[in-house]
């Protein structure tokens, strides 16, 4: 821009406001994309680490010869490894923010809200069932098997159970611990 004879250096208001909008405009965009990564990685996370949990507390209650406890704590989110009576023995499993805990399934028997834990035994297996979540407006489900105390993700609630049994499978009786 020239100004009488001088020549002026700088920008004008116009241009300056353009460039702010732009920037404006970047932000908004990118801003709120880049948080959804973030709660993803969370969930994700959560994710590959509840499995691994799992394996470690029947790797325990093996190695322990007792029975230890995976026990769902509504007020902090977490899920808890504790003993059978009630001594947190282990590291907690935090449940992020974007994921709720919609329900479980012990054994044959259906849990709802906080008043649930799964019991892994000293010779492998577990009571069975699963955790139902809902997290990015679908549900997934961890589904734990009583042989094996094993789990492994599966999509949507946990499956019905049918109505066929093993006949030994209802014989089988399992010895309290201790008595």
């Amino acid at each position: 821009m020239i100004l009488g004879n001088r020549k002026c250096k700088g920008f004008t208001l116009i241009e300056v406001s353009v460039v702010v909008l732009i920037f404006a405009l970047f932000s908004a965009l990118v801003v709120p994309r880049l948080y959804s990564l973030r709660r993803g990685d969370d969930v994700r996370k959560f994710t590959i680490e509840l499995p691994g949990a799992i394996r470690t507390i029947r790797a325990n209650a093996i190695s322990r010869s007792e029975s230890l406890v995976l026990a769902y704590d509504s007020q902090s989110n977490e899920l808890q490894v504790q003993s059978v009576d009630g001594q947190e023995v282990g590291s907690s499993v935090s449940i992020p923010a974007d994921v709720e805990v919609t329900g479980a399934r012990i054994g044959k028997s259906d849990a709802a809200g906080s008043d649930w834990e799964l019991r892994f035994y000293s010779d492998g297996t577990c009571d069975g069932g699963g955790i139902n979540f809902s997290f990015d407006g679908k549900a997934q489900s961890l589904q734990l098997y009583a042989q094996t105390g094993a789990g492994r993700w599966v999509d949507g609630e946990l499956p019905e159970l049918g109505t066929d049994e093993w006949q030994a499978g209802e014989l089988e009786q399992r010895v309290p611990e201790g008595g």
